[in-house]
């Protein structure tokens, strides 16, 4: 009767531990797809231990049910209860309690410490899928300066890491009003983070803050240049609920506001990812009240402006020093892509967009034409559009789901991705981090011809998953491993692997990050930080 009852409590034990993980892990995933988070890893696991403890109860309950057995067992069982029947007796006649039944307090015992440990395994399991696990403790970084002591919230100090195999300095994780870094600016000896609640900047040879500059009372960046260009960038800022009225000019040497204009109407399109505003030359490019206007970098001074259509809006812009591309959408049934003549503002050529629904888009390269397309019908296009110098096309179609895999995009493009992707353009290929082996884990770097559209390699071992892709100048691309501890590789424009940078003391690459290249190294950038994982750290 014990041994059976000892295999019922280790049988509850096990699958009240599964299904609490399976609980706490499900909590995790409502709370990341309420955020905007990466939930795909989460909900998968949570599901797959949900239906394990639903086949646990099932042998709980066989093993309740099962009366038969030998004629041995049933004497043994026998005679177990009339020893409880003459305890309960004897306790019965000496005015005591009678004791409860072996197994029944066996049960409770398991069910107890199932549901505590399988909690306490939810909450690691849930740190260790979303990368929020506690860092190891840091060294002690150096006093920031006197700038950085009055905006403490926006200027986190680096620490130090002794050892060649981790961070050369880490940035600690930020306070809880900074949110999203909508943006990195990396400037060859330095890196400008943009966050929510301002800007800050760090030397790329010891982490040391060179300034900051903290958001207007109340306000916050609502929109910015996704670099800067020519030591300039611009941010705006906004009020909870009212336009992002304010566009600023930043120079990225020592924060200085080179410029401010107030923005009226519906002030600067907000547009924290996909881009609406741009720095390209020496002209400032501006999505705002309806128009796209262009201004000089170094004075703020109007160039020109182009207005949209009656009834447009700008999904995305990007720009070169030659060339602004501008997606446009009309009445949320046709779209167009725009170049424009980044000096003059004149229009170069227009090409219409295969789609029928409101969409998303942005700008991957400007020069080859390339953009990302999603529209909000299923069935309508998604996909990486290629235009020839002239705005005929598409010449290459590459779906965002195809046969190639699922290729990572902007979160918000493509809710089953992990990544904060962009593809990136290297001569005459497309790049990007793909999932070909499940729907949420980026396993592969794959490349795809604008030529016309074919698959020119593939690169992932087996066993291995990536979190951010980044081009270098010399016409390779760096990409954030975290498979097998953080590594950084480099492929070439063949896929062949040609350097490895291993990193095993380093922090875990985040949940959604960004891979930025600097001198002497790489700048790794949490995009969404949660807990007290890095907001961004050095590798070299």
């Amino acid at each position: 009767m014990r041994a059976r009852a000892a295999a019922e409590a280790a049988a509850v034990l096990l699958c009240a531990a599964v299904a609490s993980v399976a609980a706490v892990l499900f909590v995790g995933f409502v709370y990341l797809a309420a955020t905007g988070g990466p939930w795909g890893r989460t909900l998968a696991w949570a599901v797959g231990l949900g239906v394990g403890a639903v086949v646990l109860m099932g042998v709980v309950g066989a093993l309740d049910g099962d009366d038969d057995g030998d004629g041995e067992a049933e004497t043994a069982e026998a005679d177990g209860e009339v020893r409880d029947a003459v305890e309960a007796a004897s306790a019965k006649s000496a005015g005591k309690p009678a004791p409860p039944a072996w197994g029944e307090t066996a049960f409770a015992i398991g069910l107890v410490v199932g549901l505590v440990a399988g909690g306490a395994g939810g909450v690691f399991g849930y740190q260790a899928l979303t990368g929020t696990a506690p860092a190891p403790a840091a060294h002690a970084g150096p006093t920031p300066s006197a700038s950085a002591s009055a905006s403490a919230s926006v200027s986190p100090s680096p620490s130090r890491s002794a050892a060649s195999a981790g961070a050369a300095w880490q940035v600690a994780a930020p306070g809880p009003t900074a949110g999203k870094s909508p943006a990195v600016w990396g400037l060859g000896d330095a890196v400008v983070h943009v966050r929510l609640d301002g800007l800050s900047a760090y030397a790329v040879e010891d982490g040391a803050v060179r300034w900051t500059s903290p958001a207007p009372a109340r306000e916050a960046v609502c929109a910015t240049s996704v670099r800067a260009e020519r030591g300039v960038g611009l941010v705006a800022y906004g009020r909870h609920g009212k336009p992002c009225a304010t566009l600023v000019a930043v120079r990225a040497s020592d924060g200085k506001a080179l410029w401010q204009r107030r923005v009226g109407g519906a002030g600067v399109a907000t547009g924290l990812g996909h881009g609406t505003l741009a720095v390209a030359g020496a002209t400032a490019l501006a999505v705002e009240d309806g128009a796209v206007r262009a201004r000089s970098a170094e004075t703020g001074a109007e160039r020109w402006r182009r207005a949209l259509g009656a009834g447009c809006g700008a999904q995305a812009l990007d720009a070169t020093a030659e060339r602004t591309l501008l997606v446009e959408q009309c009445g949320g049934a046709t779209a167009r892509l725009v170049a424009l003549d980044t000096v003059t503002g004149e229009e170069s050529w227009t090409a219409r967009l295969p789609v029928e629904t409101p969409t998303q888009a942005f700008v991957v390269s400007v020069r080859p034409a390339v953009v990302a397309i999603r529209e909000e019908d299923a069935r309508g296009t998604r996909a990486l559009l290629g235009y020839d110098d002239k705005g005929r096309g598409p010449t290459v179609t590459v779906p965002i789901s195809g046969p190639a895999g699922n290729v990572v995009m902007p979160m918000g493009m493509w809710a089953s991705s992990a990544g904060e992707g962009r593809p990136v353009v290297v001569g005459d290929a497309l790049i990007a981090l793909a999932a070909t082996r499940n729907t949420s884990l980026p396993d592969a770097v794959i490349a795809h011809s604008l030529t016309d559209g074919h698959l020119l390699w593939r690169y992932g071992p087996e066993g291995t998953s990536f979190d951010a892709l980044a081009r270098a100048d010399d016409g390779r691309v760096a990409v954030l491993e975290g498979s097998r501890g953080t590594r950084i590789l480099t492929l070439d424009a063949t896929g062949t692997l040609r350097g490895a940078l291993d990193a095993p003391a380093a922090p875990r690459p985040p949940t959604v990050a960004e891979l930025v290249p600097v001198t002497g190294g790489h700048v790794v950038v949490n995009i969404w930080p949660r807990g007290p994982e890095p907001s961004l750290y050095l590798l070299r």
